[in-house]
Parts: C-alpha cells; sequence; structure tokens
C-alpha cells in the first residue's frame, strides 16, 4: 500500500470513528465507559463519577443526546487522573455545596455533606433577623463562612486558615457568590495569635480530626490527593483542635454564644469530655445522617 493509499485509508477510518461517535447517545457512550472505572471504583461509584464528570465539566445532565468530540477527547485525559484515584472535583475545580457551586483545587478538602448538617445546625441556631458576629476557623475552600454570609446576610462572618492557598480559594469563592466574608491567615493552635481576634456569637469549624493511625485505613482518593495539613492534627493528638476551642471560647465567646465544631465520630465521647471539663452550660454531641457522632454544640 502507498502512502497517500495509506493516509486516505487513516481519513477514513477517522471519519466513520466520527461518525459513530455522533450518532452515539451519551447514554450509550456512558455504559461503554463504565467497564474501564469499575477496577477501581466499581460499577454504581464508576457512573456516579462519569455524570458528575459530564454535568460540571461540560453542564450535561440530558444523556438522551449525541456524544461529542469535545467530551470524548476530553474523557480520555481525565479518565487517566481518575485511575489514578484523583477526585473528580479536583479535576472539574467545582464541588456542589450547601446549593451553592464552589470552586475547589488540591490546596483545598472537598466539601462534605456532613459539614452541610454543621451549617444547617448552626443556621437555625440565629432567626433571619440576628446580626451574630461569627468566627469560622480553618476555613478551607470557605464553604462554611461563605454558607452563612449568604443564609445570615446581617451576619459579620470572619474565617481564618493556616493555609495561604485555601484563603485564595476562599477568597475566590466568595467574590464569585457575593459572600461578604473577612479572611485572616492565622494559625490557631498558636494561643499567642488569639490576642488578634474579638468575642463571637458563633465559634464553628470543621479543623483536622484525623488520627494517624486511621491513615492505613483511609480512601486512597482522599490520603493521595486532599491536602493532609487539613485532615491531620499538627501535632500527634487528634483532639488538639478541640482542646484549642474550648480553652478560646471562655475568654472569645460572647454571652449567650455557642461553639459548633465537627467531629471524628471514633472520639464524640472525649470531645464532648473536654468540654465539659471547661464547665460550659451544656455541651451535646449530635449524630449525622448515617447515625455517627458528628457535630459537638456547646453553649
Amino acid at each position: 500500500m502507498d502512502i497517500n493509499t495509506c493516509h486516505r485509508a487513516k481519513l477514513t477510518i477517522a471519519y466513520y470513528t466520527y461518525w459513530h461517535l455522533c450518532t452515539m447517545l451519551l447514554k450509550e457512550w456512558v455504559d461503554l465507559q463504565i467497564p474501564l472505572l469499575a477496577p477501581v471504583y466499581g460499577i454504581r461509584e464508576a457512573r456516579n463519577i462519569i455524570k458528575v464528570w459530564l454535568e460540571d465539566k461540560h453542564g450535561i445532565r440530558n444523556l438522551q443526546q449525541p456524544t461529542t468530540q469535545a467530551v470524548s477527547t476530553g474523557w480520555q485525559l481525565d479518565m487517566a487522573k481518575l485511575l489514578q484515584f484523583e477526585p473528580v472535583q479536583y479535576i472539574t475545580q467545582k464541588a456542589f455545596f450547601f446549593d451553592h457551586w464552589l470552586y475547589v483545587d488540591k490546596s483545598v478538602l472537598i466539601p462534605r455533606p456532613e459539614t452541610e448538617e454543621l451549617v444547617q445546625l448552626a443556621i437555625q441556631h440565629f432567626n433571619s433577623s440576628s446580626s451574630p458576629h461569627i468566627l469560622d476557623i480553618g476555613t478551607g475552600s470557605g464553604c462554611i463562612a461563605i454558607s452563612l454570609a449568604l443564609a445570615l446576610p446581617r451576619a459579620k462572618v470572619s474565617a481564618i486558615d493556616i493555609s495561604f492557598g485555601a484563603l485564595e480559594v476562599a477568597q475566590l469563592n466568595a467574590d464569585n457568590l457575593g459572600a461578604s466574608i473577612h479572611l485572616m491567615e492565622m494559625d490557631f493552635l498558636d494561643e499567642r495569635l488569639w490576642q488578634q481576634l474579638p468575642s463571637f456569637d458563633l465559634i464553628i469549624s470543621n479543623p483536622p480530626y484525623i488520627a494517624l493511625q486511621e491513615a492505613a485505613q483511609m480512601e486512597k482518593n482522599v490520603i493521595d490527593h486532599e491536602p493532609h495539613l487539613a485532615l491531620f492534627p499538627k501535632y500527634i493528638d487528634p483532639l488538639i483542635f478541640y482542646r484549642k476551642l474550648a480553652q478560646f471560647g471562655k475568654n472569645h465567646l460572647s454571652p449567650g454564644g455557642a461553639i459548633m465544631a465537627e467531629i471524628n465520630s471514633a472520639f464524640g465521647n472525649e470531645t464532648a469530655a473536654i468540654f465539659k471539663a471547661e464547665a460550659y452550660q451544656a455541651t451535646s454531641i449530635i449524630k449525622d445522617m448515617h447515625g455517627k457522632d458528628r457535630i459537638v454544640k456547646v453553649i
């Protein structure tokens, strides 16, 4: 076969491949991609990931439409990342939280549904006409602070994080969503810096709380890709942030105020004991949607 004939043959194959792609419904295309991810994620999770990728990256929800070359080409590039356990949210750089889309990258944790429960609890603590001063400790993507600022428009919301990269993400999200929050770079565990902060009606946090011994049981998409600074406490003690929160609140919680924080479900009783030892008025542990100890509320 001469060079020209070979070239024409390749063009013909490319044409018919493209024609077949454009006549294939996305539903059929998705069914073809699932077996490629299933060995890593399982069939159900593979299907969910592909649907999330289509919606977040291409704005596609209706699978009863032809597949496009852009979808097919983009998928080939991103599937390689997924097979290395990279979370789809980092690939699309989008995460949905409390009815809002947030930008996320590897400098921040991907917001979880359990944290939405923490936000909802905080909103229920105030009435629509209140104007509380709120501090979000370890804000990350800003998901908690921004959600509270949007839901409580009269609130004054401050947020701190040790990571400058996280603060950049939080500021971008606040700007994109029109939320007014005050961001500060601060290592909350350094008690010498607390004097820079006033009193607050609500101190809220989803701090690092995973014990080092739990790392071996964690999913690879988390342990290999999400920031360890936001997963594991700075020191060996997995409850260090709650000890500091309890101490901080003694001088920085306004009368009638509350502390609310997401917790490690394995340490519910131990976390409650820390606040009870500081003689707060009341301490309660609240279970999440899965029936696990997830939130400590202190007044």
